[in-house]
């Protein structure tokens, strides 16, 4: 080989080389930016994968900045820490300034009323964009919880400076006037900002704090109620009627502001500073997970962090292809049961099965089943406890074990009262970490809920570390709440850590079945119409089995499509090992 033909190979293994250098480079850099840009829960398997990428990075860019700032675990600390901070506006020390409006916030509370979503996001948007140095809620009515409205809590825990304060004795509402009467009076003796309960904060209003009084009133084409009033304390024009000092200022277009009445359910781009929701608007996070809108960027800003869109991720890697049952107790198996595990291994076809069982099922079903050898039995002592929180149902005792089992291994759980009906290999490959379906009963005023009797998760997903988590709240008398109510807040909190399929299962109650991608599955009066053969993955029998599954002889005498799907899945018990 002469010197030329050498000189063009080193330069083009240089080239090659040099470009590759290149490419994991700005792999790295955009994996960082997707991390801090998303902002997502950074579960331990997360972190690990952080310092993998930095690991990948060591033999191109050892010493490197890039290298530094991910395989440093104090960093990676950091990198969490500021993701707390997402959504606060950056704070400016030209508001360390002298004869500003004091930055203190007054709410006015004036009736016996639920403290809804639309509320809670008013009192995060002041915290987050005006940064107040506290913020009071004065009430003269009573703060209603109920099992889904639990924002006012949520608030006392997360926000250092707010607490509620109940409104002075001497302070008549009747004769006086409650809101914004109150929050007049409140400004003029202290100063501070005035906010409507139903005002969500967009911008800042710091150049508001440099007048004496400002108004801002509900919107150009409502009632001209005040939303916002900032002011310095002892100030003549805060002497005036509310009545009065809406006029004043409806005459003056110049100092004239307004909050926007109408982009909660607009897709147009909002200009103003502040939203003011009507009182009759039920708003839900689940409503502005992904809507493309002004508003609906303002509330994924205000309760997430950043206005992209939350939907769920997806991540390399598959659910492993197994399914976990949980039994605790002695136990014949029923032929629902038999029926149940049939479908488990000859439709699913999974790798493994485990019933997970401190060893009392028994049966001539049961020993049928264990002929095939991917049926595994695993010992596990009933939990007696989660948190310190004694277990009374022995349905909470397979919660608990479910969320364990799947968060250790992954796979698929599966109640008893579950038959599949097709493969499911397309969501064990989706890439999503948990996979769910809601239910179709609703509770009290939750928007949804969700049911895990059908639940598939990769190993250490976030979803299930974050519910696990959440169980500190154990409520050992409520049967619905932890494995029903509570995810759906965990998916409220954290919906790109979960994805909905709604033809996950569809779910009978009293033999009437209510598929979820139907309209009116939430009206469990009448059944919704589908086919079973191509329109769900799976059949769930929440309350009662169908007659037709008590024993062999009554599925080959029942008619109709419970009887249709029991001898559709019989048919695979000529695949048992003899």
């Amino acid at each position: 080989m002469d010197s030329k033909q050498t000189s063009r190979k080193r330069k083009r293994t240089t080239f090659w080389g040099m470009s590759f250098r290149t490419l994991i480079l700005i792999l790295v850099l955009m994996f960082a930016l997707i991390v801090i840009y998303q902002m997502k829960v950074l579960t331990s398997l997360e972190l690990t994968g952080l310092r993998q990428v930095a690991s990948a990075a060591t033999y191109y860019f050892k010493g490197n900045d890039v290298y530094r700032l991910f395989n440093n675990t104090n960093n990676i600390n950091k990198i969490i820490v500021q993701h707390e901070f997402a959504g606060f506006r950056n704070a400016s020390r030209e508001e360390l300034v002298s004869n500003l409006v004091p930055n203190i916030v007054y709410y006015v509370w004036c009736e016996n009323a639920t403290f809804e979503f639309k509320h809670y996001l008013s009192v995060l948007s002041v915290w987050k964009v005006l940064q107040p140095d506290m913020i009071e809620f004065h009430y003269f009515g009573k703060i209603i919880f109920d099992p889904y409205n639990d924002w006012f809590n949520r608030l006392l825990r997360t926000i250092p400076g707010f607490h509620a304060i109940k409104a002075p004795s001497h302070w008549d509402g009747e004769e006086m006037g409650c809101d914004p009467q109150l929050g007049l009076a409140l400004v003029d003796d202290r100063g501070g900002i005035y906010v409507s309960a139903n005002t969500i904060i967009a911008d800042s209003i710091f150049q508001y704090r440099k007048r004496d009084v400002t108004v801002i009133l509900q919107g150009p084409n409502s009632t001209n109620e005040i939303s916002i009033l900032i002011g310095k304390s002892h100030n003549s024009r805060l002497d005036e009627s509310i009545d009065s000092l809406v006029r004043y200022y409806q005459k003056l277009p110049q100092i004239r502001n307004f909050c926007d009445y109408s982009s909660h359910n607009s897709p147009g781009h909002n200009t103003f500073a502040c939203v003011t929701i009507p009182d009759s608007a039920m708003l839900y996070p689940e409503d502005y997970f992904s809507v493309n809108s002004s508003f609906g960027n303002l509330v994924r800003t205000v309760l997430y962090g950043n206005p992209a869109p939350r939907v769920p991720l997806k991540s390399p890697g598959a659910v492993p292809k197994v399914v976990h049952y949980v039994w605790f107790g002695s136990k014949n198996m029923t032929f629902m049961m038999y029926l149940s595990m049939l479908s488990t291994l000859y439709i699913v076809n999974p790798e493994k099965v485990y019933i997970h069982s401190d060893g009392y099922l028994h049966g001539t079903y049961y020993d049928k089943i264990l002929k095939d050898k991917r049926v595994v039995f695993v010992y596990r002592e009933r939990p007696g406890y989660i948190y310190t929180h004694r277990l009374l149902y022995s349905q909470h005792r397979s919660d608990i074990v479910r969320g364990d089992v799947l968060l250790k291994y992954g796979g698929i759980y599966l109640d008893w009262d579950v038959l599949w009906l097709r493969p499911i290999d397309d969501l064990i490959q989706s890439g999503y970490d948990a996979i769910a379906n809601f239910d179709h009963m609703r509770h009290a005023q939750y928007p949804n809920t969700i049911n895990l009797g059908v639940f598939l998760a990769k190993p250490r997903s976030a979803f299930l570390k974050r519910w696990q988590d959440a169980l500190v709240d154990y409520k050992s008398d409520d049967f619905l709440y932890n494995a029903v109510l509570l995810p759906y807040k965990v998916y409220e909190n954290l919906p790109e850590t979960l994805y909905i399929e709604r033809r996950l299962q569809v779910m009978c109650y009293h033999l009437k079945c209510h598929p979820a991608f139907h309209p009116n599955f939430h009206d469990f009066s009448e059944a919704q119409e589908f086919d079973w053969r191509n329109d769900v993955y799976a059949i769930h029998f929440t309350f009662p089995d169908p007659h037709e599954y008590d024993n062999v002889t009554s599925l080959w005498s029942g008619q109709g499509m419970f009887a249709d799907i029991g001898r559709y899945v019989l048919k695979f018990a000529d695949k048992l090992p003899k």
